[in-house]
Formats: C-alpha cells, structure tokens, sequence
C-alpha cells in the first residue's frame, strides 16, 4: 500500500485525508504571495535573495488562507503545499516526480522550478500579471478524499483480499 498514488500507480495508495470545507472557485485577484516556512536558515537566505523586493509572508494557515500564490521550498508533496491547495492557491514548487504528476504541466494550477532562477522567473510573470487565474481547489478534491470517502474505499480493498 503506498501512501500516495503519485508514487506508485499500480497498487491501492491511502490518499490525503481533506477536511469538508468550502470549495473555492473564485476570481483570483492581485498577487499575494506566500512562502512555505521552516527552513534552515543557510537555506532561507538563498530563497531570500531570489524574493527580495517581493511582499510575502511565511506560511500558516492564516497566512496561506488569505493568500493566492503559495511557495513551496521542500522537495515533494509537503502538508503545507496540500494545505495551500485546499484553500485554492497557485504553486509554485521546486521539481519532483510526485509534483510533476499531481500539477504537470498545467499552468493554471501552478509553476514546477528546478533552481533558484527559474523561481525567480516564474515569480517575475506571476508579479506582471495583472488578474491570476481563477483560484480553485478542485485538483485537490480530485487527487484526495474525505475520511467518508476513504473508509468506503478501504472497506473495499479489504473485502477484496
């Protein structure tokens, strides 16, 4: 059993578990940006030379709820990158396989960037824009499940057995 279906397709993955919550499919609005926390700070440093002069704040989920853009830091699909997604934000994330496969190369869901200056390029067209997409959370209603959902499903994977 895999704990998420990015990894592995070809056996049964115990996905996210979501919170029933609003769905959110509104108009995107201006640019607010916010970063994914918890960084070394050797490695903060880095991430803010690239955003300097750019107004964000660090993730939380006031922060990532009243933001539209969340930045992702950490390879891989993080709690905070699910966490901005519930609440329909644009990604944009460092390059892994899993993330690669959940946003591809969809470009109304989010940017994938393989160093520190293609980030700076995508936050460059991000900032230049003057209306983002619309903001939606239905990528992360298609690639999760409610905890209803999932015991429904998991029943029947055990029936199979």
């Amino acid at each position: 059993i895999s704990l998420n279906k990015y990894i592995n397709k070809n056996i049964p993955s115990i996905p996210y578990i979501r919170k029933e919550n609003k769905v959110y499919d509104e108009i995107g609005g201006e640019p607010k940006f916010c970063l994914s926390s918890s960084l070394p700070p050797s490695a903060l440093a880095r991430y803010k030379g690239v955003l300097n002069g750019l107004d964000y704040k660090y993730s939380s989920e006031d922060t990532i709820s009243e933001s539209n853009i969340f930045i992702e830091t950490h390879v891989g699909i993080t709690p905070s990158l699910m966490g901005a997604l519930e609440y329909g934000c644009f990604v944009v994330c460092p390059y892994s396989e899993e993330v690669q496969l959940m946003i591809g190369n969809n470009e109304n869901l989010g940017f994938i960037y393989n160093d520190l200056v293609e980030l700076r390029q995508h936050i460059q067209h991000l900032k230049s824009l003057k209306q983002l997409p619309k903001r939606s959370n239905h990528l992360l209603k298609q690639i999760t499940s409610t905890y209803k959902e999932f015991q429904k499903a998991w029943n029947t994977i055990l029936r199979n057995i």
